[in-house]
């Protein structure tokens, strides 16, 4: 087991997507930080801060061998301003000194200084679907359960939506279990058939067309940019990865025109040991797809 000391990662995140640990703010002495999942019992790993040092204790089992885990030493008012410090600094913009405001509220007497305004939802998608983006992802579910609601709890209203979502288009998967929207996940459970009728329910909203385009293409930047190149004009999908799970999910254009939905998931798959059934799978999905191509 080894420990990765890092600023870089956005604690919250780390821990809701990966770990399945409710994340408590940085400066309390003791918490436990993670959970390893191993044949089916929770091993705790407890972390105490004292100053600077760090000390570690709890058990391990030996299947967690060469696992990293991403850990903030610094408390979440020191990362901000560290980070905010560093980003300004490259554009050229110095403080002498940086203060933290915890109010949440704006002083009457500071001064607009920059106005950002984000990509459009639209970009974003393309950015998450295209590559992949498993931040984006949580941080979309999270924005919908914020503005669509009394943004007091932003992942329990997104859970509400999301499941009421589900419901209402015949989706509901008794298995089916949101966690960080994003599907890293050994909890979120989704059949073929499930993404199969999402993506049919999808193929008859106005913005399916929108939808579509975020989805990468063979041959092209993203996650199929040297996958199936052979049917860089036919198909556009999401492609869906954990250690031993593997999956592709979109849409496919014969060459008579027809358009089909295609769904493809294993699971339990080998991937150590030099294993060719990631290869296998993969040739399975050209097969099928060759099969359409008439």
């Amino acid at each position: 087991f080894s420990l990765v000391f890092t600023t870089f990662y956005v604690y919250d995140f780390l821990c809701k997507a990966f770990y399945r640990t409710p994340c408590i703010v940085f400066g309390y002495s003791t918490f436990y930080f993670c959970r390893f999942y191993t044949s089916g019992i929770y091993k705790k790993i407890q972390i105490e801060l004292h100053g600077h040092d760090v000390i570690l204790s709890g058990t391990v089992s030996d299947k967690c061998d060469n696992k990293e885990l991403e850990y903030n030493m610094f408390s979440h008012e020191t990362y901000t301003s560290m980070a905010l410090t560093r980003v300004l600094d490259d554009l050229g913009i110095k403080f002498s000194r940086f203060s933290y405001n915890n109010t949440n509220v704006t002083p009457i007497d500071a001064t607009l200084a920059y106005d950002y305004s984000s990509a459009s939802l639209e970009q974003i998608l393309y950015t998450m679907n295209h590559y992949s983006v498993n931040l984006i992802a949580e941080a979309i579910t999270l924005s919908l359960g914020a503005y669509t609601t009394t943004n007091h709890n932003t992942y329990q209203q997104a859970n509400i939506i999301y499941n009421k979502f589900m419901y209402d288009n015949q989706l509901s998967n008794p298995l089916f279990k949101l966690e960080n929207g994003a599907g890293l996940s050994r909890h979120e459970y989704l059949s073929a058939n499930n993404l199969a009728r999402l993506l049919w329910q999808v193929e008859h909203l106005p913005l399916q067309a929108d939808f579509q385009a975020t989805l990468a293409v063979p041959g092209e930047e993203g996650t199929l940019e040297n996958k199936f190149t052979s049917f860089s004009n036919h198909l556009q999908c999401k492609t869906g990865t954990l250690n031993d799970v593997k999956s592709y999910s979109g849409y496919f254009y014969s060459k008579n025109g027809k358009k089909y939905i295609v769904v493809a998931v294993v699971n339990m798959l080998n991937n150590e040991n030099n294993s060719n059934e990631g290869q296998i799978f993969d040739e399975f999905f050209v097969k099928t797809l060759n099969s359409l191509n008439k």
